[in-house]
């Protein structure tokens, strides 16, 4: 580990411009319609994806982040198991909305076991006819395959891929912010 390497993985997501803009893109289509944004993660990617959720929220967008309420969370595991930890949560999800998911292994290859819970929110969230967008490390696994848009921080560390994604969840809200998006709280 290192900046050096880190600085080779930054050349690599420059690659992913693109994807960054369609993901932007998507975003403001949804402040414009009036859709809802609902986040997930696990582990490191859930303190992620707190914090993107609140950047967005700041920026008016209506936000729900499946992993900040830790009672209904770990109440729902306990009913229905970890798999279902997020889809449980759906029950306010509409055609049109936004499932935003943060994974280092995006679900691993057909087989393994990592993040079923996102696998399979954005899976029903498909279904209901959202829009998938992913924030995934490794090679994407098989949330890439689900998502609408996903930017991939190609390495399998978490250190780099949790970071990346940090760094470009606040490249969003900037692009969010130069699109015309005005901040609505305090960051």
């Amino acid at each position: 580990m290192s900046l050096e390497e880190s600085k080779k993985y930054l050349e690599k997501l420059s690659l992913q411009e693109k994807q960054l803009s369609s993901f932007v893109w998507f975003l403001m289509n949804a402040k414009r319609y009036g859709n809802r944004i609902f986040l997930a993660g696990n582990g490191g990617s859930a303190y992620t994806i707190a914090h993107f959720a609140s950047d967005l929220m700041n920026l008016g967008f209506d936000v729900f982040c499946m992993n900040d309420n830790l009672a209904r969370l770990t109440a729902i595991t306990n009913d229905y198991g970890w798999e279902c930890a997020y889809t449980q949560q759906l029950t306010h999800f509409k055609q049109g909305d936004i499932m935003i998911t943060a994974s280092v292994h995006g679900g691993g290859k057909e087989g393994e076991v990592w993040s079923q819970n996102l696998l399979l929110v954005a899976l029903e969230a498909k279904q209901r006819g959202g829009i998938i967008l992913s924030l995934i490390g490794c090679d994407g696994g098989r949330l890439k395959e689900l998502s609408n848009i996903s930017i991939i921080v190609p390495s399998d560390l978490a250190c780099y891929v949790e970071g990346f994604h940090s760094l470009l969840t606040h490249i969003i809200c900037e692009r969010l912010k130069k699109e015309g998006i005005k901040n609505a709280g305090s960051d």
